[in-house]
């Protein structure tokens, strides 16, 4: 548990919210949410999440470069990082706020996956602790998933 949730552990507890979801009648929805950015963090932790990273790093440098060349200012990369940045932030409050009220739906589900991707955009201490907070989470959940398992 110290390089945070495995794919074996993440794939168990979002086996388990799929599960809660279908064959639930969508029941305990804040649990699914849960278990579906445990089961992202696991995927994370796969060279899947390393593509998903490169991507968001590929589309950031283009997005610089596209905005770099019509400022002429060929080394500019940092409104892609805004762009991902606040992106990231809106889908993290818009979660949130389902969260909270319990309003989930597919959207949300899509979103919730997504979260931990998304997080990981934002630079300096603001984003890592928005992993961190993830990634807590995420190892939390799992955790009895490990034990069970012997994961």
């Amino acid at each position: 548990m110290e390089e945070g949730v495995t794919i074996s552990a993440g794939l168990v507890v979002g086996i388990a919210a799929a599960c809660i979801w279908i064959f639930g009648n969508q029941a305990l929805p804040r649990c699914v949410m849960i278990g579906l950015v445990t089961f992202s963090v696991g995927v994370g932790s796969t060279a899947i999440g390393g593509w998903a990273h490169d991507g968001v790093t590929w589309v950031n440098d283009q997005v610089g470069s596209l905005l770099g060349d019509l400022l002429d200012r060929p080394a500019l990369t940092t409104p892609g990082t805004v762009l991902w940045s606040l992106a990231a932030i809106v889908l993290a409050f818009w979660v949130g706020f389902a969260f909270k009220k319990r309003e989930i739906g597919l959207k949300v589900l899509a979103g919730t996956l997504l979260l931990p991707y998304a997080i990981a955009t934002v630079p300096g201490k603001v984003g890592e602790l928005g992993q961190g907070a993830l990634e807590t989470v995420a190892a939390v959940v799992a955790w009895p998933a490990v034990q069970l398992l012997g994961l």
